[in-house]
């Protein structure tokens, strides 16, 4: 199980904590915890989680991610899941458990829009506030970037082969288009899916994860509406 910890700073930024100290922080209670796992086995995370004082529900429902997109309340955690884009570009799923002052990010294969958010965090960027809902909004906006690039691209490979078809209907190949279509059910069916898990963060007001009024998270789930659209 691969883990990485950062913990925020008085004026937004995050630092890096090395892992044995996660402990010492967490019982501090100062600030937010951001903790990254990466190629983790069930039945190690689930104790790793056990010893952190989550509910048991929290940690059944980090263990069987995985699914489909979808939030879930527990006694003091908010968990929720969604798709997005591997570092090889490939679909993953990555899971949210998120307390009032921790939020631990779970996927099975590197996802360099995370690795990139930290690498801002930890540099120039600030969060709007020290809060979780802020950290969670932040990291959202990272994981919805190469989502945004790769409708982008797609529209403009087939407004291209639209003029080719246009000049030429007899000269495009099958399989072109074909490949186009699969482009688009991929980055569908991962857009439609944020559409979802957003409205439902959107209505979370009163719990460990408010994140209807931060505007990063506006921003992101107006976008992902767009990109619904689109």
């Amino acid at each position: 199980m691969k883990q990485r910890c950062f913990a925020t700073s008085e004026d937004g930024r995050l630092t890096e904590l090395p892992p044995d100290s996660l402990p010492e922080h967490l019982a501090a209670g100062d600030g937010c915890v951001w903790i990254d796992v990466e190629d983790y086995g069930k039945e190690e995370l689930s104790a790793w989680l056990e010893s952190l004082d989550l509910s048991p529900g929290a940690v059944q429902a980090c263990t069987e991610a995985g699914g489909r997109a979808g939030v879930s309340l527990f006694d003091r955690e908010v968990f929720f899941e969604l798709p997005a884009l591997a570092s090889d570009a490939e679909r993953v799923v990555v899971a949210f458990l998120c307390t009032q002052t921790l939020c631990i990010t779970l996927h099975r294969k590197p996802v360099a829009a995370l690795t990139t958010t930290a690498d801002a965090l930890t540099g120039d960027l600030c969060l709007a506030e020290v809060s979780t809902a802020a950290l969670v909004s932040s990291l959202l906006v990272g994981l919805s970037e190469p989502i945004v690039d790769g409708v982008g691209a797609v529209r403009t490979q087939v407004l291209e082969l639209q003029d080719e078809m246009d000049r030429d209907p007899g000269g495009v190949e099958l399989g072109k288009i074909l490949d186009h279509g699969s482009a688009i059910r991929s980055l569908d069916s991962i857009i439609s899916e944020h559409v979802v898990c957003f409205g439902k963060l959107n209505l979370l007001e009163e719990s460990a994860l408010n994140v209807a009024g931060n505007r990063e998270f506006r921003t992101v789930s107006s976008d992902a509406q767009y990109l619904d659209r689109v």
